[in-house]
């Protein structure tokens, strides 16, 4: 269970940085609320998805913070 708490945490920092690049887009405050919330949840998982995507090393995946996890624990966390 910790092991999956450590891959989570860092998947959730991923996450965070994602957050402050897009919050360096004062036009993005412009959209209502919700369309904002919807808007970013898709950015989000669309660019965790190319990062990760271009970020293979053999059985390794290097998230967006840097933190190097095992594809095991990747499907363990997230499923196939």
């Amino acid at each position: 269970c910790e092991e999956k708490l450590l891959v989570y945490d860092a998947f959730t920092r991923s996450c965070d940085i994602i957050k402050q690049w897009v919050d360096k887009f004062s036009l993005f405050y412009s959209i209502q609320n919700s369309e904002r919330d919807r808007l970013y949840s898709n950015c989000l998982l669309e660019q965790i998805v190319l990062r990760t995507a271009s970020r293979l090393d053999g059985d390794r995946v290097i998230l967006c913070s840097g933190v190097v996890v095992h594809k095991v624990q990747m499907n363990y966390l997230l499923g196939d």
